[in-house]
């Protein structure tokens, strides 16, 4: 179980800074952690760049990056076999950096270090799955599967609507709602203004039994069409996600979750954030008309605001 780890880009055009994110958050510790006898790289140079089936641009550097990590594994015990790839050049050139490598030449110095945002939450989101087979992913990762999930739905909106996150400064629930709440640029612009207050995005694997992994779930935003409506409409939006979860503010490390937090105490937090979003970005803009859609708990946020302001 768990032998095979795939990470499964969700789009083209990834780059050296998210293979060397990969490697550097999965594939490098999962590998120390099995301790092979003997490693063979099935060196396909398929995303390399100028391989225009391939779709990608990792660079001969990277790629003798990503060589040069898995060297000390296995006592230097390495097999390179030359597999794919659909670019003459781009497979020479490639094959050439990670032949130098193995030879003793150090890699060239990588430009291009901060890995895209799909890139970035796929690799957390493979991070998330695969922790529960390997601590040691897990060590490093305290993010629950679902704040995964809303990352990759947020680089989503941001990309898709143009959509930046609104900060909550507020000791109490800052952390709790970090990456929950979003809107487009125009949010205070004399334009109607919708407020989505929503649940988390929902996600499952299908009726297989067997299809459990997350790189297989299907995920699911019923929201988009109503985006989508708003803003060629003219309106602006702000996205609320309510989770499931309260984060400690106490802690100053990472995120933790506090799975016994009462009933009442989730309440009051949510209804505290729900006024604070008003008084502080909602009220005060110039909107021509202000909308609210409540879509499953949270609606009770809106009652809220509705009956205090």
């Amino acid at each position: 179980m768990a032998r095979n780890i795939n990470i499964p880009w969700p789009t083209k055009g990834m780059g050296d800074a998210d293979y060397l994110y990969a490697f550097q958050q999965v594939v490098m510790p999962v590998a120390y952690d099995f301790n092979p006898d003997l490693v063979i790289i099935a060196a396909g140079f398929d995303a390399a760049v100028g391989d225009q089936l391939g779709g990608c641009f990792v660079t001969p550097t990277c790629y003798a990056h990503m060589a040069h990590m898995l060297m000390p594994l296995a006592k230097g015990k390495l097999v390179v076999c030359l597999e794919g790839g659909y670019n003459l050049a781009s497979i020479s050139k490639s094959a050439l950096a990670v032949t130098r490598t193995l030879l003793g030449e150090p890699p060239d110095r990588i430009e291009l270090t901060k890995p895209t945002r799909f890139g970035a939450a796929t690799v957390d989101m493979v991070r998330v799955y695969q922790c529960r087979f390997w601590p040691c992913l897990a060590s490093e990762s305290k993010t629950s599967t679902k704040d995964a999930l809303r990352s990759y739905q947020k680089q989503q909106l941001c990309d898709d609507f143009d959509m930046m996150e609104l900060s909550v400064f507020r000791e109490r629930i800052s952390k709790s709602f970090k990456n929950q709440v979003l809107a487009t640029v125009n949010y205070a612009d004399a334009v109607p203004l919708l407020v989505i207050f929503h649940d988390p995005y929902h996600h499952q694997t299908g009726q297989d039994p067997n299809m459990k992994r997350l790189a297989d779930a299907e995920l699911y935003d019923t929201l988009t069409w109503y985006r989508e409506w708003a803003i060629n409409a003219g309106f602006a939006i702000i996205d609320v996600n309510f989770p499931n979860h309260i984060a400690d503010a106490s802690d100053t490390d990472e995120l933790t979750y506090d799975k016994e937090l009462e009933n009442a105490k989730r309440a009051a937090e949510r209804a505290e954030l729900a006024i604070y979003l008003w008084e502080n970005y909602i009220e005060p803009n110039d909107a021509t008309a202000i909308f609210f859609m409540g879509v499953g708990s949270p609606s009770r946020e809106i009652i809220h605001i509705l009956n205090n302001r």
